[in-house]
């Protein structure tokens, strides 16, 4: 696989992520997704289970075991 940062000579490696989705209201905050890593510039991919699973997540009515609030960067 490339990386999306054009020259970048870092290899993907398998690992987990915290990924974070803005939609109508809070951020959701997600642990522990799979993704691909790219060792030298940090460039992610999702695995594409996972964002089959993020998806239907966000379709729950459910609401997370736990709430994080944002800190303000101003």
């Amino acid at each position: 696989m490339n990386c999306s940062i054009e020259g970048c000579p870092g290899e993907f490696e398998a690992a987990t992520i915290m990924h974070t989705v803005l939609r109508k209201g809070p951020f959701i905050v997600i642990d522990h997704v799979p993704a691909y890593i790219r060792s030298l510039c940090g460039d992610a991919l999702l695995k594409s289970d996972a964002v089959r699973k993020i998806e239907s997540l966000l379709l729950e009515k459910d609401q997370p075991a736990t709430t994080v609030p944002p800190f303000e960067f101003t």
